[in-house]
């Protein structure tokens, strides 16, 4: 392939969007969004940034975490599942439920970090939600840590 011609494949690349899923998603290099203009509008790129993955990493520790200790306070017998469908769940053992929880924080993490640079309701980054809802977990883990001390 001459230079010219590849040169030309880049370019007819470039006319499209990069689509959400595309074989670039583990090996691709654009990792940001580059142009202003493109910072206004909801785009993909062929690769979560470092920190998007790092924090997706976090938010799925926290998920487990939070596993462990529901699962402490629940054999305690005096604390219960607010969530009905992980509660349904429980009904069906341990390992259904950690299965299941841990399955949607996967699929939710997935979509969060596919969607990190789009902006949402009020012109809020996905990626600042992403912040606010680790800031949560942590909260929650706190929280459920003291609840453990306390019994």
């Amino acid at each position: 392939m001459t230079q010219t011609e590849r040169r030309d494949s880049l370019m007819e690349r470039r006319l499209k969007p990069t689509p959400a899923l595309s074989r670039y998603f583990l090996f691709g290099r654009r990792r940001v969004v580059r142009r202003a203009s493109d910072e206004r509008a909801n785009r993909y790129v062929d690769r979560p940034a470092q920190r998007a993955i790092l924090l997706a990493i976090f938010l799925f520790t926290l998920s487990v975490l939070d596993a462990v200790l529901s699962l402490r306070l629940f054999s305690l017998g005096t604390h219960y599942e607010a969530n009905p469908l992980l509660a349904v769940s429980l009904n069906h053992g341990v390992e259904v439920f950690l299965l299941v929880k841990l399955a949607l924080t996967v699929a939710g993490t997935f979509v969060l970090l596919v969607h990190w640079n789009f902006v949402v309701a009020g012109g809020v980054a996905l990626a600042t939600l992403t912040r606010l809802l680790v800031s949560v977990y942590v909260g929650l883990i706190a929280y459920e840590i003291l609840l453990l001390v306390q019994a």
